[in-house]
């Protein structure tokens, strides 16, 4: 693996370990009330990697929403109502509440970043291959900085100012300088780079896959997490477990928090999968593949760990956000539509506790796309 750039220099070193945002907690909740503001503001995935066209089905609705490779049809939920309750059996409530609404030039924001100067970085790499770092002020959302036609796959922080990024497709990690442009840092060919993660102990996780079709999964297949320094010296690497068993089909996202890693992990173009939980060297602890509830196959898009250990999963098809402990237990499922959240994607939790949920929305009308996915800011007093 080449290392042009030297990867970190000794200034912004340092600054790793601080890359986590603290998130304040309210964890004694397991029922959810969940709650519409009256008035908003209007405002692979395994994204086409080299599929196989054979694969791929047609579009049959003209409001579909994207899956790991294709379309999928949408999911009627018949469970419109705002400022309902949803409970469990327990008496505490979980607080699930709208506060801001934006409507975006995104077919899918396959992607919510939070940077450390408290702008939010959000891309598309299915639809609008777009990229746009928001602000809010004062309830609207502002957009400071665009880059069009760029395909960002993940994203990542180094320093307070230093944002490296991986590409639909593409070998190398670069990084977003300040006039825009991108300069190449981190060269892993001959695989193909997805998911790029920072620990708390300074290390980058990077999950590689061979060049060629998704899936169908090949004994040729090579599905692997790597794991550099802070100088990009490769460490280690996750690839089978303890048995000889190959580890994953293809990683989505990976999360982290001390010592466990989790990730997301299909096995299918439709997005079918689960969450790991991987302790060094090569243990699996546990694989969630989903509540009993859900009306639809388990398919993870995105997942991020909070502050107090909470691992928070968006689940597109079914329309829900689940919420595990450590342990892989269910804190709570929560039911988005019934605040009119439909299809929630990608997931980030800003500076000042609240979530922010961005969805799929596509509207073909004779034939042209109209892009307009929703973006949300939500508190949930279960993160």
């Amino acid at each position: 693996m080449n290392n042009p750039e030297g990867f970190l220099n000794q200034n912004i070193v340092k600054d790793i370990a601080q890359h986590n945002v603290n998130i304040t907690s309210n964890m004694a909740s397991i029922n959810v009330t969940v709650k519409r503001k009256s008035e908003c503001v209007n405002g692979e995935d395994i994204e086409d990697e080299e599929e196989n066209e054979k694969t791929k089905r047609q579009r049959t609705s003209q409001e579909d929403h994207k899956t790991i490779d294709e379309n999928e049809e949408e999911v009627e939920n018949d469970n419109m109502e705002t400022d309902e309750d949803v409970h469990s059996d327990t008496e505490d409530a979980v607080i699930f509440e709208i506060q801001e609404e934006f409507k975006t030039e995104f077919g899918l924001v396959t992607n919510l970043f939070q940077r450390k100067d408290g702008s939010m970085l959000a891309c598309d790499n299915s639809e609008a291959h777009l990229l746009k770092c928001y602000r809010l002020e004062n309830g609207q959302l502002r957009t400071i900085q665009e880059i069009k036609d760029i395909k960002v796959f993940d994203i990542e922080e180094i320093g307070y100012s230093e944002i490296i990024m991986s590409f639909v497709g593409e070998s190398v990690i670069k990084r977003l300088t300040c006039e825009g442009a991108f300069e190449e840092i981190i060269d892993v060919s001959p695989f193909l780079i997805r998911a790029v993660h920072f620990t708390s102990s300074r290390n980058l996780l990077i999950s590689v896959r061979e060049k060629g079709d998704v899936l169908p999964l090949r004994t040729i297949s090579q599905r692997k997490l790597l794991v550099m320094d802070s100088d990009g010296n490769h460490i280690h690497e996750y690839e089978h477990d303890e048995n000889g068993e190959r580890l994953f089909t293809v990683i989505g996202r990976v999360a982290t928090k001390h010592d466990a890693i989790y990730v997301t992990d299909y096995t299918s173009y439709d997005m079918d999968g689960s969450v790991m939980s991987l302790r060094y060297p090569n243990k699996v602890e546990w694989r969630y593949t989903g509540s009993s509830q859900p009306r639809s196959n388990f398919r993870p898009c995105d997942i991020l760990v909070t502050e107090d250990h909470r691992i928070v999963i968006s689940d597109r098809d079914n329309n829900l956000i689940h919420i595990l402990k450590p342990d892989s237990s269910v804190l709570s499922l929560i039911d988005t539509m019934s605040v009119g959240i439909r299809w929630p994607y990608s997931l980030a939790i800003d500076h000042s506790g609240l979530m922010w949920i961005g969805c799929s929305e596509i509207k073909d009308l004779i034939r042209k796309k109209i892009f307009e996915a929703k973006l949300y800011i939500v508190k949930c007093s279960c993160v």
